[in-house]
């Protein structure tokens, strides 16, 4: 009974809190924002954005006298909005450590995401964000 109660600890302690392993493919990346919009969970978003692209969260939010996560509720109300659940994805193109992934929106019209391979796994890309 007790080496069941032990492997039984030892499987909660490593499964990461429900954290996603890094995402192995620009479309992978996407379903993880996806699914963390889809719970409204910004830490989980957070995760699925290159590091770039978090700066420039931060910096604009700044602009806007917000913390980012503020800024991150407003994007994630205004996602639902605008996304299918499930999201439909196509044409997923690699070229080295850049991507672009295909998804369409509630409307019916495709749009680019970009993505940027990172040490811990593809994440997505929104170049000029803190032009915003």
């Amino acid at each position: 009974m007790m080496k069941y109660l032990y492997l039984l600890i030892v499987i909660f302690l490593f499964a990461g809190c429900g954290q996603a392993p890094p995402a192995a493919s620009p479309t992978e990346a996407y379903r993880q924002f996806h699914a963390a919009v889809q719970r409204q969970d910004v830490s989980a978003m957070k995760r699925t954005f290159s590091k770039q692209t978090l700066e420039g969260i931060e910096s604009f939010s700044k602009t806007l006298k917000k913390t980012s996560d503020e800024t991150l509720k407003e994007i994630i109300k205004s996602y639902k909005e605008h996304s299918l659940d499930p999201p439909e994805i196509k044409d997923e193109k690699i070229a080295g450590d850049k991507a672009t992934l295909q998804v369409k929106g509630a409307q019916g019209k495709w749009g680019t995401y970009n993505f940027v391979k990172e040490d811990d796994g593809w994440k997505i890309s929104i170049d000029g964000v803190d032009k915003l």
